[in-house]
């Protein structure tokens, strides 16, 4: 304990704990995606293919990457 506060790791400082603050039955994170035919689409108009997803999935990802923490190292 320093200064009479609980020494936190550095994991919990970057993510926290979900379940100590209260927010466990709050937070969903579907592990897996589901696409269906409905979410995308596949243009070949250009030189290349273009592939476009919907919003939903779109949604999917931002919530799946919102605590992602990026680390570079200088070498």
């Amino acid at each position: 304990m320093e200064d009479g506060l609980p020494k936190i790791s550095w994991k919990n400082k970057l993510v926290g704990n979900v379940e100590d603050r209260g927010l466990g039955d709050e937070v969903v994170v579907e592990s897996k995606l589901e696409i269906g035919e409905d979410d995308y689409t596949i243009s070949t108009k250009g030189e290349y293919l273009e592939i476009t997803f919907s919003e939903r999935t779109h949604e999917w990802i931002d919530r799946s990457m919102a605590k992602t923490v990026v680390v570079l190292r200088q070498l």
